[in-house]
């Protein structure tokens, strides 16, 4: 069992808004910062290219549908329990 808060996920190449829309329809919260890189450009790109952040409920089934969620490639740190950011 883990406690409650905040998982940082490494997610496929370019593939965060993805990753995030998946986990969304899942019913976790989701979260990746985005920026415009310039005033020129419309589009936006992540702030931290490659991670996304899921928040993780104790007593639920969150990380399960987190590493089956499309766009994610695995929970960090990959070797051991996930490292959980408490709110």
């Amino acid at each position: 069992m883990i406690d409650a808060g905040w998982v940082v996920l490494k997610t496929q190449p370019r593939h965060e808004v993805l990753a995030v829309n998946a986990m969304d329809a899942r019913g976790v919260e989701s979260y990746v910062p985005l920026v415009r890189p310039s005033r020129v450009s419309g589009s936006t790109v992540a702030l931290f290219p490659g991670y996304v952040f899921a928040r993780v409920r104790e007593t639920s089934d969150d990380l399960l549908r987190i590493r089956s969620a499309p766009g994610i490639a695995y929970l960090l740190p990959r070797d051991c329990s996930p490292a959980v950011v408490p709110d």
